[in-house]
């Protein structure tokens, strides 16, 4: 198997080679190749278990542990305030609550009020010491 994949690797270098592709162009693209499709498999699998169950452990290959659920990547990107996922969602949000759906607005409401008793629960005491 082994001698086999290396003689398809040098039948297929040798042919991009005669064709004026050089050693560094060809594993570059072979390079962008394996990106892209680890990409698209790395997306697919990140959607299914987003709908499916969020719990669901997914690859994150150069993280230790190397899965994680896709619960914890969704916190992961939410953290991380150069993406702007989390300003994204939280316009999302706003929008489904200001709509006229009540499927999208009255659980979009309950979300924003759930945020906002957490954050008052959590700093009222400090508020009242202040205010003293």
């Amino acid at each position: 198997m082994i001698a086999s994949t290396r003689y398809k690797k040098r039948a297929f270098s040798c042919r991009w080679l005669k064709q004026g592709v050089s050693s560094v162009q060809l594993r570059r693209e072979l390079w962008d190749e394996a990106v892209s499709k680890a990409y698209r498999e790395l997306r697919a699998e990140f959607v299914t278990a987003l709908f499916a169950d969020p719990a669901t452990p997914i690859r994150t290959p150069g993280f230790v542990p190397s899965t994680q659920t896709a619960l914890d990547v969704v916190a992961d990107q939410l953290g991380d305030a150069r993406g702007g996922v989390l300003e994204s969602l939280i316009r999302l949000v706003i929008t489904c609550a200001e709509g006229e759906d009540p499927t999208t607005r009255l659980p979009a409401a309950a979300l924003i009020a759930r945020m906002a008793h957490t954050h008052a629960d959590y700093h009222a005491h400090d508020e009242a010491r202040d205010a003293q």
